[in-house]
């Protein structure tokens, strides 16, 4: 059974709250990774969308490009529009058009 994502998600929100912003990225990729081998979909969502905009909040711009054209800014759209969270869909929606791969 695939460990749970969703303790390492809390743990990442309160390294970000408390300004480690490079643990919480790290806590968020792992989360992401989880959330796939678990077919967690929303959860998936919500941790890429934060491996993102943490990449950006730490001036990392290619790496945050790099993510959007590695398509989980799409990946992550596509997994919130799967269950229904359409807050979720259009914030993708605005970083895709920020990026410019609308």
């Amino acid at each position: 059974m695939p460990e749970d994502s969703k303790p390492i998600v809390e743990q990442a929100r309160q390294d970000r709250m408390e300004g480690r912003v490079r643990e919480a990225l790290m806590g968020y990729a792992r989360a992401a990774d989880l959330a796939r081998v678990a077919n967690d979909m929303g959860q998936l969502a919500h941790a890429q969308r934060h491996v993102g905009d943490l990449h950006r909040e730490l001036g990392q711009n290619r790496a945050a490009e790099a993510a959007a054209s590695a398509a989980s800014w799409r990946e992550a759209r596509s997994l919130y529009l799967a269950v229904g969270v359409l807050p979720g869909v259009h914030e993708c929606d605005q970083h895709i058009a920020q990026l410019g791969l609308a």
